[in-house]
């Protein structure tokens, strides 16, 4: 599972595998996006998806993709 989280004053993406609770960091920091610029935060992240064979993981960035 990836997911996004704040730590400090940056945003990351985190990899956590379910069988073994296993968690780390993927990406940290990640780019801010404009949601970023308004207090209080919205808890909105970028959409993380992964590929079906689990090789890839996408992020998605305002109307782009990128791997």
């Amino acid at each position: 599972m990836v997911y996004g989280t704040r730590f400090e004053t940056n945003t990351g993406l985190r990899v956590r595998k379910l069988e073994s609770g296993d968690d780390q960091w993927l990406t940290y920091p990640i780019q801010r996006d404009t949601q970023e610029n308004f207090r209080p935060s919205t808890g909105a992240c970028y959409l993380v998806m992964s590929s079906p064979d689990g090789d890839a993981i996408i992020l998605s960035r305002m109307v782009s993709f990128s791997a």
